[in-house]
């Protein structure tokens, strides 16, 4: 007996250090491999997707983040997903950035990313809206995005379609119309 409640507690330790692992993994931040912004955008209740520049050693980026945190709070119900770019990473850290004060829905670490999309100043921004369209192209900062997402949602309520094929699956390319066959005569439509 008395192995089998070892058995047990051991049981108990690897299911909480998996746990454990598996926590941290999610809320580490990753690499630009995984900056895929049409998958985002695809997301059936996104409306806009921020993506905010930033370097752990820049002030103005360390006062902005709370704000950040704010603003994603107070419209993600809304349909804003936040993703935050660290450019400014340590090379002594192989990849993992400094923690700020904020909780995105996506952090990436990756400095490579800022140079293929033309970052040039720290803090910087960009919105797209659920079509694709960028709204703000670098230059604002959080005021500035906070206007342009409160005027979008308002003014542009999302009318979701959702398009699935022959076999009655979900089919993001009919979806975004990058498939030419005809309209799915089973399409959900539904404002959001």
């Amino acid at each position: 007996m008395a192995g089998h409640s070892g058995c047990v507690i051991l049981d108990g330790v690897k299911h909480a250090l998996i746990t454990t692992l598996a926590l941290l993994w999610l809320a580490s931040p990753t690499r630009a491999a995984d900056f895929d912004l049409e998958r985002w955008l695809d997301e059936p209740d996104t409306k806009l997707v921020v993506v905010e520049f930033y370097a752990d050693w820049c002030i103005p980026c360390q006062k902005a983040a709370p704000r950040w945190e704010a603003l994603r709070r107070k419209y993600a119900d809304q349909g804003l997903k936040l993703v935050v770019v660290n450019i400014g990473e340590d090379k002594k850290r192989r990849g993992r950035c400094k923690r700020m004060p904020w909780n995105p829905d996506v952090a990436l670490c990756d400095a490579a990313l800022g140079d293929r999309l033309g970052v040039s100043e720290l803090p910087e921004a960009f919105v797209w809206s659920w079509q694709g369209n960028l709204l703000v192209d670098r230059g604002a900062h959080i005021d500035k995005v906070e206007r342009i997402i409160r005027r979008y949602l308002d003014d542009n309520p999302r009318v979701q379609v959702v398009a699935t094929g022959a076999g009655g699956k979900r089919d993001p390319a009919l979806q975004r119309g990058h498939h030419h066959a005809p309209p799915a005569r089973d399409a959900d439509v539904r404002q959001r």
